[in-house]
């Protein structure tokens, strides 16, 4: 059978040619006030998607445009990374999946946020944490090195991202020739969150907790 993949702008069915590795998705915080309704976000074309499966029948949705001046860019090839505040980070990418040379040629270096809760303060029943329309972007700051295929992200215990790997041109000696080897480096990003002075310290919390226990958490803010 055909491979086939679900047109955003129909919500259809369609027949693909090649792979969809080119762009990424991200399944969003799941809600206990919501049953645990899932979500997820795709991002990498010039528009961006959320996928709402508590919708019957389930379809996608675009959201807000992005924070860019002008079109904004593909990011074939970007990572994305769930942050501890529900945001998503999106790094990485390339606006062009041809050639290796013609990858290289346009790394996209900015990050880029999505803010796809709309309020974490509502806890009632029936009140909406999220409304796709109003899933907004903003732009942050560039990083020193860009990546795109093998390129990844993880966020690390202290709320910072660490980004490494991506194809190097030297990996398609028989496709181009330019001579470099594989990306080594690797980088920190710090979202806003890390620089807050009044971030809250754990300072206690037990090592293992059952299901439909209760339990305390000692923090200082």
């Amino acid at each position: 059978p055909a491979r086939q993949s679900c047109d955003p702008d129909t919500d259809e069915l369609v027949d693909i040619l090649r792979s969809t590795a080119i762009v990424t998705a991200v399944l969003l915080p799941l809600l206990h006030e919501e049953d645990y309704v899932p979500r997820v976000l795709i991002a990498g074309d010039v528009n961006t998607y959320v996928c709402d499966f508590g919708d019957d029948p389930p379809r996608w949705r675009r959201t807000q445009a992005r924070d860019w001046t002008g079109t904004p860019p593909q990011r074939f090839w970007s990572t994305g990374v769930l942050l501890p505040t529900g945001e998503v980070f999106i790094t990485g990418g390339c606006t062009s999946d041809g050639d290796p040379e013609a990858q290289e040629a346009s790394l996209v270096h900015e990050g880029e946020i999505c803010r796809a809760i709309t309020d974490w303060s509502i806890a009632l029943p029936g009140d909406v944490f999220y409304d796709i329309e109003r899933v907004g972007w903003r732009t942050v700051e560039r990083a020193h090195v860009g990546r795109r295929y093998h390129g990844t992200a993880l966020l690390l215990p202290d709320g910072t991202v660490w980004t490494g790997g991506s194809n190097g041109t030297a990996d398609f000696p028989e496709e181009s020739q330019v001579e470099r080897e594989a990306e080594l480096r690797s980088e920190i990003y710090r979202p806003d969150y890390c620089r807050q002075m009044d971030r809250a310290d754990i300072l206690d919390a037990p090592d293992r907790i059952a299901r439909d226990e209760q339990f305390t958490v000692g923090f200082r803010s």
